[in-house]
């Protein structure tokens, strides 16, 4: 298949199971892992703290990610402090068949999510893939107790972020609620 056109980022909703559980809105897929994806409650306070986003071309699902909001990263790693949250990008996976043929896909879905919060600071907690998020250029914090315990943190800063400086409001800052 050729992958040509546009990167649709198409948010997708989760079905309310009971009181805060709720099942994943992703179909089944063997392109997915399955523990991640299908057939797996979720249980947070409300919808409003999780984001399922499905990354297609010509309808044709291509990477899927869960995103949350109003997060901070683990005070041991240095990250230093935005005037907002930082959204975290949880989960961020790519169909298998289209994985480590350097088609782009994992670089374009991600610059959906930042153009979707160019504003805010984002964070990815990297579960092997430190090539990938080194190669998009985004900074990394290793935890100061290594590996295998802690997994390196990668952040992108907005464009507003200098460092040694807080954004404040009128510089992009949202404070603790989601980004619009």
């Amino acid at each position: 298949m050729a992958l040509q056109g546009p990167l649709d980022c198409i948010e997708v909703h989760p079905e309310h199971v009971f009181r805060s559980v709720y099942n994943s809105p992703f179909e089944s897929s063997p392109d997915f892992t399955e523990g991640w994806w299908s057939d797996v409650p979720y249980s947070y306070g409300s919808t409003g703290d999780i984001e399922f986003l499905s990354f297609r071309i010509a309808g044709v699902e291509l990477a899927r990610a869960q995103i949350l909001f109003n997060k901070l990263p683990g005070s041991d790693y240095g990250v230093p402090r935005l005037a907002s949250e930082y959204v975290e990008l949880s989960f961020l996976e790519v169909a298998a068949r289209y994985q480590r043929q350097r088609l782009g896909i994992g670089t374009r879905a991600v610059q959906c999510v930042i153009d979707r919060y160019p504003s805010v600071g984002l964070l990815a907690y990297s579960e092997e893939a430190d090539g990938f998020w080194d190669s998009l250029g985004w900074r990394k914090f290793n935890h100061p107790r290594g590996m295998p315990g802690y997994r390196p943190l990668y952040v992108w800063f907005p464009k507003n972020y200098e460092e040694g400086r807080r954004p404040d409001r009128a510089h992009g800052g949202h404070g603790n609620h989601r980004p619009a």
